[in-house]
């Protein structure tokens, strides 16, 4: 549990209101969870949360599915601006990978956000991020407060230990 106080003209404590507090009030209780990013990869079809960490193999592809993804906005340590006006509706959101060679969106099932690496023949493997963007917002594109992280790994390879008797 986090606690603040003191000025709050510009929603900086972090409550969602612009209310100056003298005592210490609770803030924070959902801390930077914005949206659960709900999804599957080609290896886990379960439609899952998909944070913190994804890991694909290879070539293997990444779906957020739209049709499940759920919002939490009641609390964090955000100031006012933050705050949505409304409901985001799913059509809303944007994916943007932070690292475009390694992981790029590509077509894929209705109501999913499908990414896959750019170049089969050319896989990076490593670890990067994929964060959502409120695209319907009227300011500038608002990136919500999470980030969804993603390990492209090399399949282990398996090895025949036939041995004879």
């Amino acid at each position: 549990v986090v606690f603040s106080a003191g000025n709050n003209s510009f929603g900086q404590l972090g409550d969602y209101t612009n209310t100056d507090y003298n005592y210490p009030i609770v803030v924070g209780e959902l801390a930077y969870e914005s949206i659960i990013a709900m999804g599957h990869t080609d290896s886990d079809p379960t439609i899952r949360d998909l944070q913190p960490l994804v890991e694909l193999i290879d070539d293997e592809r990444l779906y957020f599915d739209m049709a499940q993804m759920d919002f939490i906005w009641n609390r964090g340590f955000n100031l006012l601006p933050h705050i949505p006006v409304g409901e985001i509706n799913s059509e809303d959101l944007e994916f943007q990978p932070l690292d475009p060679n390694m992981l790029t969106e590509v077509a894929g099932p209705a109501d999913m956000v499908t990414f896959q690496t750019p170049d089969p023949n050319n896989i990076r493997y490593g670890g990067s991020l994929t964060q959502p963007y409120d695209k319907g917002c009227t300011l500038q594109k608002k990136r919500l407060e999470t980030a969804i992280g993603v390990q492209v790994k090399k399949a282990l390879l398996q090895e025949n230990n036939d041995t004879e008797n």
